[in-house]
C-alpha cells in the first residue's frame, strides 16, 4: 500500500508548480495541505501570493493574516501582507506590516526596499534614505544601471531631507554608474539647484536641453534657475518658447505666472495661475502661488485658497487630524479651543496679531507654539493656556475635551477680509520689561550718547532665503553713519561678515555674547525692544521688531523673495504699523538687488539721524 505523501512533499510539488506559473493545480495543492493542516503557515502564505499575483488583493490580505495568525514570527508573510497592503493603497497600514518583517529580520531587503517610497510619501526622508541605503549596501548582485537608479532614489531622498551635500556625492556617483540615463543626470541637477549651487546647476540641465530636447521637466527647471539667479527675462524668454513647443505643460504656465509676478505685474501672473489650474486643478501648490498672488494685492476673499498651504508636502506644512474639527466660524460660545502655530517662526509671530482678535471672544483657549515662543506668547496672552509643541503635525494637546482647532493661518480668513480690519496695534507681543530694561542700560552705556540701532540682513528660510537675504558689507551707506551704535541682530554664525566690515569699513558693530536668538528668544525679544530703531531684510527680526511695535525698516528684495505679506508696492505694511518697507525696484542684474537699495535707505537713514539729534538738542 502506498504512503500518503507527506506535507512537505506536497509543498514541494505545490511550489514547483507555482513558480511555472500553474496557479490553479498549484493551489489545489495548497488546499489539500490546509484540508490536513487548516493553519499551515507556509500553504497560507504561498495561496495569498497567488492571490496577490492575481489582482485578488483583499482575499491575499485576508490570507497573509491568517498565515501570521498561525506563525506571527514568519517575516516573509509580513513583507508579502506589506506588498499587498501598498498595491490597495493602504500605505499606512503597509509600511506597518515591513516595520514588523524588520524587527523580525533586520537584514530584509524586501522590506527595506519596499519601505523607503512609502516613508517618502509621508515625508519621512530620513528614514527612507536609511532604508534604501541598507539595500544598496547589502551589495546585491546588481548591474551598474540598477545601482545607479537605486542610488539616484537615495540621493532624492537625501535632497529632500536637506542633506544636500551627501544628496550631491551620491548623485554624482549614480551618474558615473549610468552616465546617459536623462533621468539620473535630473536628480543631479535638481540636487544643485535645492543646495544653492545655480551656476553648477544650469550646467547639467543646458546640456539636457541640448541632449534631449524633448526633456521639458529640464527646460521648465532651467528656467526656474535663471529665475532664482535673477535672470527673470530670460526665464519667461525660456518658458515661452518651451510652451510654444509643449502647449500643454501645466508647470510651465505655473512658472511663467510666477515669472511676471516677480516683474511686479501680479494680475498677469495671476491670469496665467489660472490657466495652469485649468489644465491640472488639483495641483496644490500652484493653486497656493495664486492664492498667495491674489492675497498679495489685497484680494482677500481668497484667504480659502491659503488652506492649499496644507497640501503642499513641507514638514512645516502639515495638518492636524480631526477630531476636534477644524472652526470655519461657528459659535464659540462655552467652547474650549485649540489654536496652532505653523509654518516658520517668522509666520508664528506674523499671525499671532490676529490671536487677540479671537480671544475677545471670551471661551477657553489653549495656544500650541513652537518651544522658544512659549514665553512670549504666555505673557502677551494671559487669558490663555500656552503649551509647547516639537512639530506642526504632532498634538502636544489631547484631542479629548476640545470643541475646535484652529491653526493660526485660517484666523485670516476671518478676521483679516480688508485692510480696514489690520488694527493699527502698538505691538501686541510682549518683551520681559526687566530683561529690556536691564539691556537698554548696558547698551547704553556702551553707545555714549549715540543712538542704538538693530542691524539684521540674512533669511534662513528654508526656500528662499538666497533671494531674501543681502550682503552685510552694502549696508557701508549706513554703518558708517556717526552718532549711532549699531548691534549685530542677526542669528546664526555671522564672524566671518563681520569681522569683514571691521576690516574694510573700520567699524565695530556690537555683538552681544549673552544673547543667542536660536536659543533663547525671549532674550532675543528683549533685545530688540531695546533698540531705537531696526534695520533688516525680510527675516524673524522684521517680524519680532513689528509684533513689538518697535520701528522697523524693512529692505526687500524684487518681488520674488518678497513674500505675499508685504503685499505689492506698498511701503507700509498692515500687520505692523511700526515698519516701513524698503523695496528694491528690478531684478538682480550685475548688481545685487541690496546695492540698489541702499542709496535710498540711507537718505532715509541720514533724515532720520538728523531728526534724533535735533530732538535731542530741544
Amino acid at each position: 500500500m502506498a504512503r500518503a505523501p507527506s506535507l512537505d512533499h506536497l509543498l514541494q510539488e505545490a511550489v514547483g508548480l507555482h513558480k511555472a506559473q500553474q496557479f490553479v493545480a498549484a493551489e489545489k495543492i495548497y488546499d489539500r495541505i490546509l484540508g490536513i493542516d487548516r493553519i499551515n503557515p507556509d500553504a497560507l502564505n504561498l495561496k495569498g501570493m497567488i492571490a496577490f499575483q492575481q489582482g485578488r488583493l483583499t482575499d491575499a490580505v485576508a490570507l497573509f493574516d491568517r498565515a501570521l495568525a498561525a506563525l506571527p514570527s514568519f517575516a516573509d508573510a509580513h513583507v508579502n501582507r506589506g506588498n499587498a497592503l501598498t498595491a490597495l493603497g493602504h500605505n499606512e497600514d503597509a509600511i506597518s506590516a515591513y516595520e514588523q518583517a524588520l524587527a523580525l529580520r533586520p537584514d530584509n531587503l524586501g522590506a527595506s526596499g519596499a519601505i523607503s517610497p512609502l516613508l517618502a510619501a509621508r515625508g519621512e526622508f530620513k528614514k527612507a534614505a536609511a532604508h534604501l541605503r541598507r539595500v544598496i549596501d547589502a551589495a546585491p548582485l546588481w548591474t551598474d544601471q540598477q545601482r545607479a537608479e537605486m542610488m539616484s532614489n537615495l540621493g532624492d531622498y537625501l535632497r529632500q531631507d536637506e542633506q544636500h551635500d551627501e544628496a550631491i556625492k551620491v548623485h554624482r556617483q549614480a551618474l558615473a554608474l549610468w552616465p546617459s540615463e536623462r533621468i539620473i543626470a535630473f536628480n543631479l541637477a535638481v540636487a544643485l539647484q535645492n543646495a544653492g549651487m545655480l551656476s553648477e546647476a544650469e550646467q547639467h540641465y543646458l546640456g539636457l536641453t541640448r541632449t534631449h530636447p524633448d526633456f521639458v521637466r529640464a527646460f521648465v527647471n532651467l528656467a526656474m534657475v535663471y529665475r532664482d539667479q535673477g535672470r527673470t527675462d530670460e526665464c519667461i524668454t525660456l518658458l515661452e518658447e518651451t510652451l510654444l513647443q509643449h502647449p500643454n505643460v501645466y508647470q510651465s504656465y505655473a512658472n511663467l505666472g510666477a515669472a511676471f509676478s516677480d516683474k511686479g505685474w501680479p494680475i498677469t501672473g495671476m491670469l496665467l495661475h489660472a490657466h495652469a489650474m485649468s489644465l491640472k486643478g488639483t495641483d496644490s501648490p500652484t493653486r497656493l502661488d495664486g492664492g498667495c498672488a491674489l492675497l498679495s494685492i489685497g484680494q482677500f476673499e481668497n484667504w480659502d485658497k491659503y488652506q492649499y498651504r496644507f497640501d503642499v508636502p513641507l514638514e512645516r506644512n502639515v495638518a492636524r487630524p480631526t477630531p476636534p474639527p477644524v472652526w470655519q466660524g461657528e459659535n464659540l460660545a462655552g467652547k474650549r479651543v485649540l489654536i496652532w502655530t505653523e509654518q516658520g517662526i517668522g509666520d508664528e509671530i506674523l499671525h499671532a496679531s490676529m490671536i487677540p482678535d479671537i480671544l475677545a471672544r471670551h471661551v477657553t483657549y489653549i495656544i500650541e507654539c513652537s518651544d522658544r515662543l512659549v514665553p512670549i506668547f504666555a505673557r502677551s496672552f494671559p487669558q490663555a493656556t500656552v503649551v509647547e509643541r516639537t512639530a506642526p503635525h504632532v498634538a502636544a494637546t489631547p484631542a479629548q475635551g476640545l470643541d475646535w482647532q484652529i491653526p493660526l493661518g485660517n484666523l485670516g480668513r476671518h478676521f483679516r477680509t480688508s485692510y480696514d480690519k489690520f488694527p493699527r496695534h502698538q505691538g501686541y507681543l510682549k518683551a520681559d520689561p526687566v530683561k529690556v530694561a536691564a539691556i537698554r542700560r548696558r547698551y547704553e552705556q556702551q553707545a555714549g550718547g549715540r543712538r542704538i540701532v538693530g542691524v539684521s540682513w540674512r533669511s534662513k528660510s528654508e526656500f528662499i532665503s538666497a533671494n531674501k537675504s543681502a550682503q552685510l558689507i552694502n549696508f557701508a551707506p549706513i554703518l558708517k553713519s556717526p552718532d549711532v551704535l549699531f548691534v549685530n541682530l542677526q542669528y546664526g554664525d555671522c564672524t566671518a561678515e563681520l569681522a569683514n566690515v571691521r576690516k574694510r569699513l573700520k567699524i565695530d558693530i556690537f555683538e552681544d555674547p549673552a544673547i543667542d536668538p536660536l536659543k533663547d528668544m525671549d532674550s532675543s525679544f528683549a533685545q530688540v525692544a531695546a533698540m531705537d530703531l531696526v534695520v533688516t531684510t525680510s527675516n524673524t527680526t522684521a517680524h519680532v521688531a513689528g509684533s513689538l511695535g518697535v520701528p522697523v525698516w524693512v529692505v526687500l528684495p524684487p518681488l520674488k523673495g518678497a513674500l505675499w505679506y508685504w503685499f505689492i508696492r506698498r511701503t507700509d505694511s498692515p500687520w505692523y504699523p511700526s515698519a516701513t518697507l524698503f523695496r528694491a525696484r528690478r531684478s538682480i542684474t550685475a548688481a545685487s538687488w541690496d546695492e540698489e537699495v541702499m542709496p535710498r535707505l540711507a537718505d532715509a537713514f541720514s533724515q532720520w539721524a538728523m531728526r534724533r539729534l535735533e530732538a535731542g538738542k530741544s
